[in-house]
């Protein structure tokens, strides 16, 4: 009887592990992710807002990813030389696809204003030299464009050169997005289907029900209750998104009117996100990510007169989106802490389709709360607040200063990128010492998923790239 009951153990221990390998052995299934963000553009070279902006870089590949100084991770390309003191950019590719990278650069360099535009201006020719061999030829040496380069889109490769891990473009509306991997992987996800869902408590109910795997994007208070439940993760996505209030000089023919150097150096950060109820986000120094202000700061100095208003424009509007519960707290709380400094604000609320418009397109606004994706410091604030040249300009706040100007030109166009850096933490004091607004703090996105659900890369901006190495049970 003995001898039978260890059999039963064992037994029942084979079957157990034949059942645990036939699990790992099954297809992962499709991802299912909601967000409150609407669906917006996937265009390779479209400079619209939306979620789908983010996942252009499953769709389409790059030719290499560029970290930290100037250090280069190849992808479709197998080579980048840069000789030092030449401007000529040589790449080798790993197909025969120099053709379709050529026709994907001089499409981006024709698009209409954004940051390709921008980046690649100081193009001057793309000569391909074998099916696998092209060479950038630039009017003088540019660090944007080689940053630019790196997260340009390249349509048309053939499905052989894809890397592993390329998603191509199901199907995509208002309310859904539909990716499908290019080359089957049955360990990994191989449809990840995007949904966009603006009430946050519809969004939990469809988790709840087993409908969505991972939300994205919603008040970090509604998912208080679900981590009570065993199958759901509470986490949060760190991001280089920085929240700022930025006011349209525009308006007033280029000066500021208001003094926003007193400002910074009244409002206190600290009680602004403890009001907020989210202290876990960091308040804002200089706007670079991972540089932090502390409570002793004191790089808002004010070597101006006293007096905050400089005219008599001190009743102002402020613009927000008004979907987002973020953004409206944050709204209510800015309106007070202007007003204890003698500044009436009356608040607008408005839909994502009216925010681009008055903001992006008409630029008509006084204030606004605006979320800036700093993903190269480099070139965001080159964009941002370099003073505007031409209707395509992307600073829509109209901030202009020379010596501004001077540093992030020198910074972007230095060989040394010890050198460079030094010109961009330069150009950062400058924005402390004439600031476009306020800088207030780094975003940090609550999310949850299913625990069955894993290979997310919660740090960073590298959330959307590791969707692509995601599995889901069955």
């Amino acid at each position: 009887m003995k001898g039978i009951w260890v059999l039963a153990l064992l037994g029942t221990f084979f079957i157990s592990a034949c059942h645990d390998i036939t699990q790992q052995s099954q297809r992962s299934k499709d991802l299912v992710i909601a967000t409150g963000i609407p669906i917006g553009d996937l265009s390779p070279y479209s400079s619209k807002a939306g979620i789908g902006s983010n996942l252009v870089e499953l769709v389409y590949p790059t030719l290499f990813r560029m970290t930290g100084k100037m250090e280069i991770s190849p992808e479709l390309a197998s080579q980048v030389v840069i000789r030092a003191g030449e401007k000529d950019v040589f790449v080798t590719l790993k197909s025969d696809s120099a053709e379709s990278v050529k026709a994907s650069v001089l499409k981006a360099k024709d698009s209409p204003g954004g940051h390709f535009q921008e980046g690649l201006k100081n193009l001057a020719s793309v000569e391909v030299i074998s099916p696998h061999e092209l060479v950038f030829h630039l009017k003088i040496f540019d660090r944007a464009f080689l940053y630019l380069l790196s997260i340009l889109p390249i349509q048309n490769f053939e499905d052989k050169s894809a890397p592993l891990g390329s998603f191509s473009l199901e199907s995509i509306d208002k309310e859904q997005l539909l990716l499908k991997r290019i080359h089957d992987d049955s360990q990994k996800v191989n449809v990840i289907s995007v949904r966009s869902i603006a009430s946050p408590r519809r969004a939990i109910r469809e988790l709840v029900a087993g409908n969505i795997d991972f939300l994205l994007s919603a008040d970090q208070g509604d998912y208080k209750f679900l981590s009570d439940l065993e199958e759901f993760k509470v986490d949060e996505v760190s991001t280089g998104l920085l929240y700022a209030l930025l006011e349209n000089r525009d308006k007033y023919e280029g000066k500021s009117s208001l003094d926003w150097v007193e400002i910074n150096r009244k409002i206190d950060r600290f009680d602004l996100l403890k009001n907020l109820g989210s202290g876990d986000l960091e308040p804002v120094g200089v706007p670079i990510p991972g540089v932090l202000i502390s409570k002793s700061d004191t790089s808002f100095k004010n070597n101006k007169e006293s007096g905050l208003p400089k005219n008599e424009a001190s009743n102002r509007t402020l613009t927000f989106l008004g979907h987002l519960t973020r953004d409206r707290q944050l709204a209510r709380i800015m309106k007070r802490k202007f007003e204890d400094l003698g500044i009436q604000l009356t608040l607008k609320s408005l839909s994502p389709q009216e925010f681009e418009k008055e903001v992006f397109v008409d630029r008509k606004f006084d204030l606004v709360l605006f979320a800036i994706n700093i993903k190269n410091p480099l070139m965001t604030h080159y964009l941002a607040f370099h003073s505007p040249e031409g209707s395509n300009s992307l600073n829509f706040w109209g901030y202009r200063n020379t010596k501004f100007d001077q540093l992030i030109e020198s910074s972007r166009y230095e060989e040394d990128s010890f050198n460079a850096d030094s010109y961009l933490q330069q150009a950062m004091q400058v924005l402390l010492e004439d600031p476009p607004g306020l800088f207030l703090f780094w975003v940090k996105t609550p999310v949850v998923y299913r625990k069955t659900c894993s290979g997310f890369d919660l740090n960073g901006n590298a959330f959307f790239s590791s969707l692509k190495d995601v599995r889901c049970a069955p």
